[in-house]
């Protein structure tokens, strides 16, 4: 997959992609869904690997970030990897348990994000973690739709994959409006870093 530039567009409102949720419970393409909710996680990893954006913006889109990360890694986990890691193709399995592990990853460096303060200030470590989180969810997705999802239309059936979307949506709901009860994203713009 060719990965997108969405730092000149606004990213899609948290209100729109919970909006989405209800509008995709018509979906029968439960990979073409996933792709989706990549395009929502992209467009806050462009903004905070933009160069030219301010700490404020970045700081908006690390939460942004983290919150469909939340949202969309958890409930892709207790549905499409859960399917992959219970499949008797041993390739299916790996696939599950390395997208597994690499979502651990990126939920541990969220956790240190969120222990820096991120949200109240932006350093050169803040900057530098999130820079390592936006790169490795970024490398993720591309590897998920170039290996994964092509293993999982071949080795699981059509029609149990594309039974999990009901699930993966009221999953996604759940984790996204925990999430949303709790805004901690201060408005303050916070002053821009001078590298």
């Amino acid at each position: 997959m060719g990965m997108m530039d969405f730092r000149h567009r606004a990213p899609t409102s948290l209100d729109n992609v919970r909006d989405s949720l209800s509008e995709s419970a018509r979906a029968h393409d439960f990979l073409g869904l996933l792709r989706q909710h990549h395009v929502f996680l992209l467009e806050s990893i462009d903004r905070l690997l933009d160069a030219e954006a301010m700490a404020g913006e970045k700081q908006g889109s690390l939460q942004r970030l983290l919150r469909l990360l939340n949202m969309h890694g958890r409930a892709e986990e207790e549905t499409l990897y859960l399917r992959l890691r219970n499949s008797a193709v041993k390739n299916a399995r790996m696939q599950g348990l390395v997208g597994h592990d690499e979502h651990d990853i990126a939920f541990q460096l969220g956790d240190e994000l969120e222990e820096l303060g991120f949200d109240s200030r932006w350093t050169e470590e803040i900057d530098a973690k999130a820079k390592v989180l936006a790169l490795t969810i970024q490398n993720h997705i591309r590897e998920e739709e170039r290996d994964m999802f092509p293993v999982a239309a071949e080795y699981l059936k059509a029609e149990d994959l594309n039974s999990d979307v009901p699930s993966y949506l009221l999953k996604c709901r759940a984790y996204l409006e925990t999430d949303l009860s709790s805004p901690r994203i201060s408005t303050e713009d916070p002053p821009s870093l001078s590298l």
